[in-house]
């Protein structure tokens, strides 16, 4: 009986240099060292152009600054990201929410109850028409899928007809 030996997954898909420069980045931040990641992170937005990038490093930096009680600062990073995550991200890819919740977070921890209640409200109504969008996007496709169905079966013509005259409500 062969023994399967388990493949390295780090020899197999190698890791980019800003993976790894941030993995670094995230070990001084587990360990404590604040300065020293805040130090690293700048570096590592000079020397960014790429939107994506940019807001993953303004969301480490709000992490650190929130690990370091600087709640106004973090917000501050946090909704940089936000908006970073906003222009950059694919059509329905929701990348800036994380950070928009950090910034929640961190305006209620600096007392900012109102600025972070109105934050949350509008995340909520964006959410929710979202949501109402990608279910009206569902239901619009599995219609048209059963009425291809309905059509598609062994039927009259003038009963055909009527099943395409149909109106649809949503």
């Amino acid at each position: 009986m062969k023994i399967k030996r388990k493949r390295n997954a780090a020899a197999s898909h190698p890791r980019s240099a800003f993976s790894a420069e941030l993995g670094a980045i995230r070990a001084a931040m587990g360990k404590r060292e604040y300065a020293s990641a805040l130090q690293a992170l700048s570096a590592a937005a000079a020397g960014s152009a790429d939107p994506v990038a940019r807001a993953k490093i303004a969301t480490l930096t709000a992490e650190t600054q929130y690990q370091m009680s600087r709640y106004e600062e973090a917000a501050k990073y946090y909704r940089a990201a936000a908006s970073l995550g906003q222009k950059s991200s694919p059509q329905g890819e929701d990348y800036w929410l994380l950070p928009t919740l950090g910034e929640i977070r961190s305006l209620l921890k600096s007392q900012r109850l109102d600025e972070a209640l109105q934050r949350s409200a509008v995340t909520i109504q964006y959410i929710a028409r979202q949501l109402h969008r990608r279910f009206l996007r569902k239901a619009r496709n599995e219609e048209g899928a059963y009425r291809n169905e309905i059509c598609n079966r062994r039927m009259t013509k003038p009963l055909r007809k009527k099943i395409k005259q149909v109106p649809v409500r949503y």
